[in-house]
Protein backbone atom coordinates (compact mmCIF):
# COMPACT_ATOMS: atom_id res chain seq x y z
CA UNK A 1 0.00 0.00 0.00
CA UNK A 2 1.47 3.20 -1.11
CA UNK A 3 -1.00 6.01 0.39
CA UNK A 4 -2.37 5.96 4.00
CA UNK A 5 -6.44 5.87 3.97
CA UNK A 6 -6.47 8.65 6.44
CA UNK A 7 -4.89 10.98 3.52
CA UNK A 8 -8.44 9.91 1.53
CA UNK A 9 -11.59 12.16 2.31
CA UNK A 10 -14.16 9.07 3.34
CA UNK A 11 -16.52 11.21 5.58
CA UNK A 12 -17.92 9.20 8.63
CA UNK A 13 -21.01 8.15 7.92
CA UNK A 14 -24.04 7.67 10.99
CA UNK A 15 -26.62 4.73 11.01
CA UNK A 16 -29.48 4.97 8.68
CA UNK A 17 -31.62 1.88 7.46
CA UNK A 18 -28.70 -0.11 8.63
CA UNK A 19 -25.77 1.66 6.35
CA UNK A 20 -22.41 0.56 7.45
CA UNK A 21 -20.80 3.27 9.38
CA UNK A 22 -17.09 3.99 11.01
CA UNK A 23 -15.95 2.44 13.54
CA UNK A 24 -12.90 2.85 16.43
CA UNK A 25 -11.09 -0.94 16.16
CA UNK A 26 -9.72 -0.31 19.74
CA UNK A 27 -14.03 -0.26 20.96
CA UNK A 28 -14.76 -3.37 18.71
CA UNK A 29 -12.23 -5.79 18.76
CA UNK A 30 -12.82 -8.01 20.95
CA UNK A 31 -15.77 -9.39 18.53
CA UNK A 32 -13.61 -8.16 15.28
CA UNK A 33 -10.89 -10.26 15.98
CA UNK A 34 -12.68 -13.24 16.44
CA UNK A 35 -14.26 -12.72 12.64
CA UNK A 36 -10.76 -11.87 11.47
CA UNK A 37 -9.87 -14.86 12.48
CA UNK A 38 -12.39 -17.04 11.07
CA UNK A 39 -11.44 -15.19 7.81
CA UNK A 40 -7.55 -16.39 8.60
CA UNK A 41 -8.75 -20.07 9.44
CA UNK A 42 -11.00 -20.48 6.67
CA UNK A 43 -8.10 -18.89 4.06
CA UNK A 44 -4.79 -20.54 4.79
CA UNK A 45 -3.32 -18.12 1.48
CA UNK A 46 -3.09 -14.95 3.77
CA UNK A 47 -0.10 -14.15 5.25
CA UNK A 48 -1.19 -11.22 7.61
CA UNK A 49 -2.35 -11.99 11.21
CA UNK A 50 -5.45 -10.88 12.90
CA UNK A 51 -3.04 -8.08 15.16
CA UNK A 52 -1.91 -6.87 11.14
CA UNK A 53 -5.29 -5.58 10.80
CA UNK A 54 -5.78 -4.24 14.45
CA UNK A 55 -2.30 -2.12 13.08
CA UNK A 56 -3.50 -1.36 9.50
CA UNK A 57 -6.97 0.36 11.34
CA UNK A 58 -5.30 1.98 14.48
CA UNK A 59 -2.87 3.47 12.53
CA UNK A 60 -5.21 5.03 9.72
CA UNK A 61 -4.29 2.86 6.90
CA UNK A 62 -7.43 0.75 6.94
CA UNK A 63 -10.88 1.86 7.96
CA UNK A 64 -13.37 -0.19 10.11
CA UNK A 65 -16.65 -0.02 9.05
CA UNK A 66 -19.52 -2.42 11.03
CA UNK A 67 -23.02 -3.16 10.71
CA UNK A 68 -25.44 -5.52 12.92
CA UNK A 69 -24.57 -8.08 10.23
CA UNK A 70 -20.73 -7.89 10.87
CA UNK A 71 -17.93 -5.97 9.48
CA UNK A 72 -16.01 -4.80 5.93
CA UNK A 73 -12.33 -3.59 6.59
CA UNK A 74 -11.18 -1.16 3.18
CA UNK A 75 -7.88 0.39 2.24
CA UNK A 76 -7.24 2.73 -0.56
CA UNK A 77 -4.98 1.15 -2.67
CA UNK A 78 -2.49 3.48 -5.15
CA UNK A 79 -1.85 2.90 -8.96
CA UNK A 80 1.84 3.50 -8.95
CA UNK A 81 2.18 4.19 -12.40
CA UNK A 82 -1.37 6.15 -13.28
CA UNK A 83 -1.94 7.65 -9.95
CA UNK A 84 -5.28 6.14 -10.04
CA UNK A 85 -6.68 5.50 -6.26
CA UNK A 86 -8.92 2.05 -5.75
CA UNK A 87 -10.97 1.30 -2.58
CA UNK A 88 -9.96 -2.17 -1.59
CA UNK A 89 -12.57 -4.24 0.45
CA UNK A 90 -9.99 -6.24 1.86
CA UNK A 91 -12.41 -7.61 4.81
CA UNK A 92 -15.60 -9.22 4.75
CA UNK A 93 -17.38 -10.50 7.66
CA UNK A 94 -20.88 -11.82 8.44
CA UNK A 95 -22.03 -13.29 11.83
CA UNK A 96 -24.44 -15.63 9.65
CA UNK A 97 -23.30 -16.90 5.85
CA UNK A 98 -25.20 -17.25 3.17
CA UNK A 99 -27.82 -14.19 3.14
CA UNK A 100 -25.65 -12.31 0.34
CA UNK A 101 -24.94 -9.73 2.60
CA UNK A 102 -21.65 -8.71 1.14
CA UNK A 103 -23.43 -8.16 -2.30
CA UNK A 104 -26.38 -6.00 -0.35
CA UNK A 105 -23.08 -3.67 0.66
CA UNK A 106 -21.38 -3.07 -2.26
CA UNK A 107 -23.27 -0.31 -3.69
CA UNK A 108 -22.72 1.78 -0.38
CA UNK A 109 -18.88 1.30 -0.43
CA UNK A 110 -19.47 1.76 -4.24
CA UNK A 111 -20.42 5.41 -3.53
CA UNK A 112 -18.45 6.03 -0.75
CA UNK A 113 -15.35 5.63 -3.68
CA UNK A 114 -16.75 7.73 -5.31
CA UNK A 115 -18.06 10.29 -2.71
CA UNK A 116 -14.01 10.17 -2.15
CA UNK A 117 -13.10 10.59 -5.73
CA UNK A 118 -11.27 7.27 -6.04
CA UNK A 119 -11.31 5.65 -9.77
CA UNK A 120 -12.01 2.43 -8.62
CA UNK A 121 -13.19 -0.32 -6.35
CA UNK A 122 -11.94 -3.62 -5.98
CA UNK A 123 -12.67 -7.05 -3.92
CA UNK A 124 -11.02 -10.22 -3.46
CA UNK A 125 -11.91 -12.90 -2.78
CA UNK A 126 -11.02 -17.12 -2.84
CA UNK A 127 -14.89 -17.84 -2.72
CA UNK A 128 -15.68 -18.82 -6.04
CA UNK A 129 -19.40 -18.36 -5.55
CA UNK A 130 -18.65 -14.41 -5.86
CA UNK A 131 -16.95 -14.62 -8.99
CA UNK A 132 -20.73 -15.40 -10.98
CA UNK A 133 -22.44 -13.15 -8.24
CA UNK A 134 -19.59 -9.94 -8.94
CA UNK A 135 -19.78 -10.82 -13.05
CA UNK A 136 -23.63 -10.87 -12.84
CA UNK A 137 -23.51 -7.45 -11.11
CA UNK A 138 -21.53 -5.72 -13.88
CA UNK A 139 -17.70 -5.97 -12.21
CA UNK A 140 -15.18 -7.16 -14.42
CA UNK A 141 -12.38 -9.99 -13.42
CA UNK A 142 -9.17 -8.68 -13.55
CA UNK A 143 -7.21 -11.04 -12.72
CA UNK A 144 -6.66 -14.75 -11.16
CA UNK A 145 -3.43 -15.53 -8.97
CA UNK A 146 -2.07 -18.48 -8.61
CA UNK A 147 0.61 -19.82 -6.33
CA UNK A 148 2.44 -22.36 -5.49
CA UNK A 149 5.71 -22.87 -2.92
CA UNK A 150 8.56 -23.97 -4.35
Amino acid sequence: MEEFTSHINLPETVTQGGDPYLADIRKEWDWVSKGVQEILDGTPALTYRAEDVYAECVNGQALLWITGEGFVVTTVEVDRFTGDKTLLVWLAWARHRGEKKAAYYLPFFEQKARDAGLQKMEVRSAVRQMIDYLENDGWLLDHIVYTRDV
